[in-house]
């Protein structure tokens, strides 16, 4: 009934892509024959075949550079978007309508608590734009979400700003000049709490997937088998990714690999890099017998860090005082994920 579905269904070239650079090269291959009547089933049909054909070359390259000795992929937030990630390119919609709800609930008739308050002022000041709290509060109240445009303004950037205003406070404040003349004097609680807000709600909002949708984890679990396929004589397949969440270590484990991600323990997994050298392999079935390389493993990399990854006092036993929880992703006082912005 699906592939029923799916023939009836109006054919769209945009729903494919591959992109080297800004360029998708299935529309330069292909696009062409839309040009005439792009509604018209006829041309639909060849569009489908050439496609197709088209599809089946890509995937003989792509096993090739499967093939070759050192892989390593980059992911960044088209990975996470389509089950329930977020983009953070701008100020993310879902975590200012959070935020707006945790400061009322704390306001309860008082005044407007002082980090929301700064929130506001701080986007203005870095975006260049007058944003009011009172104005985005009654804007979520009175439309539709996705009819709401996001603040510009990156929201790494941002936090990594933060950061920076906060460990350069010396005392309880400091003052920011504004191109315009204007000061803005920040608390150091103020942007304390404002801080913790926005990591808390991130945290939250990366706990990825979402519980509404079917088979979440079914394009992340194909790729992690296709990428287990390569002959064992070859080096391990790196993965590099931007995103916090745990997409890619919940596909691995679903796929019965083991992921080196860094961090080693039992109980207590602490970071130790070096971890990166180990490799496994089978015991030899006789003394003289040749050992076998296990062929279900993958090296990753989180660059910005992960909701799972935590701070502490660094020790003898972690010197990087640093560690991580398998799937408690509850503690958030202390996520490390936007600290590594700073860096």
């Amino acid at each position: 009934m699906k592939g029923m579905k799916t023939m009836n269904k109006s054919f769209h070239l945009s729903d494919y892509q591959i992109l080297i650079g800004n360029e998708n090269i299935i529309e330069r291959k292909i696009n062409s024959i839309f040009n005439d009547d792009p509604e018209k089933s006829e041309n639909q049909e060849k569009v489908r075949k050439q496609l197709d054909e088209f599809l089946k070359e890509m995937r003989v390259r792509f096993g090739t550079i499967l093939k070759t000795d050192n892989v390593s992929f980059l992911l960044g937030a088209g990975a996470s978007i389509t089950i329930g990630g977020i983009s953070l390119a701008n100020i993310p919609k879902s975590l200012e309508k959070v935020l707006l709800k945790k400061s009322k609930e704390e306001q309860k008739g008082k005044a407007v608590p002082g980090w929301i308050v700064l929130f506001y002022k701080t986007v203005s000041i870095l975006s260049q734009k007058e944003i009011l709290f009172d104005t985005r509060y009654q804007l979520f109240q009175d439309t539709e979400e996705n009819e709401i445009s996001a603040i510009c303004l990156n929201l790494e950037s941002y936090l990594t700003q933060l950061h920076a205003w906060f460990a350069g406070m010396i005392g309880e404040t400091i003052i920011i000049k504004q191109k315009d003349g204007m000061e803005l004097t920040i608390v150091k609680d103020d942007l304390n709490d404002l801080l913790k807000k926005i990591t808390d709600s991130l945290a939250d909002l990366l706990n990825l997937p979402k519980s509404d949708l079917e088979e979440p984890l079914w394009n992340h679990r194909k790729f992690i088998k296709k990428i287990l396929t390569r002959p064992l004589n070859l080096r391990r397949v790196n993965f590099f990714t931007l995103n916090y969440d745990t997409l890619i270590e919940q596909a691995g484990d679903a796929e019965g690999s083991i992921l080196v991600d860094g961090f080693i323990g039992t109980l207590r997994r602490v970071f130790r890099p070096e971890s990166y050298d180990i490799d496994f392999y089978f015991p030899a079935q006789t003394t003289e017998g040749r050992v076998h390389r296990f062929d279900r493993a993958i090296h990753l990399y989180k660059l910005h860090g992960s909701i799972t990854w935590h701070r502490c006092e660094s020790d003898w036993e972690n010197p990087f005082g640093l560690y991580a929880t398998f799937y408690n992703q509850e503690s958030h006082s202390d996520d490390v994920g936007s600290v590594k912005l700073i860096v």
